[in-house]
């Protein structure tokens, strides 16, 4: 009777427990390849430009380092950086440095 009972909801006892591993494997799986792929976007953005895509490079200003886009000439900040900056704004030598880059 019971194995009847099992016929009837389509599994043995066996079944479900190679499903359940055969889904923890694609899970374990899945998240390995997630995890791939963003090491290997990270690797292809690092440095590069959000505007033009471009190579970037960082040029140190006193406290703080600007990411200088080599060929658009944006510039950006890290996390924490602009307030860096923005204090150090106050004796203006930082901002005449911020202006020496931009080519307008």
């Amino acid at each position: 009777m019971s194995d009847n009972f099992l016929s009837k909801q389509g599994y043995s006892n066996e079944d479900a427990y190679i499903q359940k591993k055969e889904a923890e494997r694609r899970s374990e799986r899945d998240q390995q390849r997630a995890a791939q792929q963003h090491e290997h976007e990270k690797e292809i953005h690092w440095m590069r430009c959000p505007k033009c895509g471009s190579q970037m490079e960082e040029q140190e200003m006193e406290t703080v380092k600007i990411d200088i886009c080599n060929s658009c000439g944006g510039m950006y900040f890290d996390k924490g950086e602009f307030e860096i900056a923005a204090k150090s704004l106050e004796s203006h030598d930082m901002f005449d440095k911020i202006a020496g880059f931009l080519k307008f």
